[in-house]
């Protein structure tokens, strides 16, 4: 019997889980860096990608992911019990194997991150995987750094714009198959000034089966 029940010892204390699915380039590192700025979800970070959990195994002195869980949620979410954390689809995968999917699946606050321009996503995920600059706001690291020649170039770009489309399409079919109707944040939408309102709404009203576009600064490279 491969499949776990979930336990509800893992996630002690906790009254608002919140999951922030992304896709590359779509702005969700300067959202986190602003969400973690608030206070209000506690330590939002890539809590579940592979190499964040070998890391939080070795300092923490734990084997099992189960306990590589438990020890995030304790030291990441919030005193009134908020616990986010944002992930790749892949992300979620933890979760699983924990059996917190999918029997709590409808207790998450699911949140995607996507882009409208999908042709400027994928020049910025392009340049990023060229120049090896995945963060650089104003694009002065990498402004200058071109691609290796125009014909491995165009086909860069068809690889990862078809590379993104695969990706939110999983996105949006995994939502679709557990009945989920996530909140939608777009990266052409941000804007600074409204950051903390939309993020305490979030956190407080409960109404999270609405579309509500987030409100930041746009500043990342495209």
């Amino acid at each position: 019997d491969h499949y776990k029940r979930s336990d509800p010892s893992v996630f002690e204390g906790v009254k608002k889980k919140v999951c922030f699915l992304f896709m590359s380039r779509s702005g969700s590192t300067f959202l986190m860096e602003k969400l973690n700025q608030t206070g209000l979800v506690g330590t939002v970070m890539e809590h579940m990608n592979a190499y964040k959990m070998i890391e939080g195994k070795e300092k923490w002195g734990v084997k099992s992911t189960k306990e590589y869980i438990r020890k995030t949620v304790e030291t990441s979410k919030t005193d009134n019990g908020v616990f986010a954390f944002k992930g790749h689809l892949e992300g979620l995968a933890p979760l699983a194997q924990i059996g917190e999917l999918p029997d709590n699946i409808k207790d998450w606050t699911s949140v995607t991150i996507y882009r409208r321009d999908i042709v400027a996503q994928t020049i910025s995920l392009s340049r990023a995987k060229a120049t090896g600059v995945w963060h650089d706001r104003g694009g002065a690291k990498s402004a200058n750094v071109g691609f290796p020649g125009e014909a491995t170039h165009m086909k860069e770009l068809k690889r990862n714009y078809n590379i993104i489309l695969s990706k939110q399409g999983a996105i949006e079919r995994f939502m679709l198959l557990h009945g989920i109707k996530p909140l939608q944040l777009c990266y052409e939408d941000f804007c600074d000034d409204q950051v903390v309102p939309y993020i305490r709404f979030l956190i407080t009203s409960g109404s999270h089966h609405r579309t509500i576009l987030m409100t930041l600064q746009r500043t990342e490279i495209t």
